[in-house]
């Protein structure tokens, strides 16, 4: 997972269209998303940050792919030839060594009060944006 998480990041770094950017951006989110999982044992945590950076990058794809709905997609093959190097770095005896794991009892004693004053502030940040836009007057109204 590590390998294809550097991978998207070395690509991500040389791509130069939009849309491919956020297509490497959704695959960092979902490999991290991944990682947090196996790291710290529960699924709560790696779902909130799937469900946020997924919401945002839908946002920013659609305003991308109506910015620039007709270029060439541009791609190079230099990124291909690091694989080789990528698996030699991973393979090396500090990338060997497991992961701490911690337990859900350690994170969740010390983060409990923050946890739940940040789900209530973005709730009411949710229901404050649902009342101060106009659905007749957004960019999207059309449809």
């Amino acid at each position: 997972m590590n390998i294809f998480m550097i991978l998207c990041l070395i690509l991500f770094s040389m791509s130069n269209h939009p849309l491919s950017m956020i297509f490497l951006l959704i695959m960092i989110t979902l490999s991290s998303s991944i990682l947090i999982y196996y790291s710290l044992v529960t699924s709560w945590f790696s779902y909130v940050l799937l469900i946020i950076m997924l919401s945002g990058m839908m946002i920013i794809f659609m305003y991308m792919a109506t910015l620039s709905p007709n270029e060439f997609f541009l791609y190079s093959f230099f990124p291909i030839y690091l694989l080789p190097l990528l698996f030699i770095v991973t393979y090396l005896p500090s990338f060997m060594a497991p992961p701490q794991l911690w337990s859900m009892k350690q994170v969740s004693s010390s983060f409990f009060s923050i946890t739940i004053f940040m789900v209530t502030f973005l709730f009411m940040l949710m229901v404050a944006m649902t009342k101060i836009t106009f659905w007749q007057k957004g960019p999207m109204s059309f449809l």
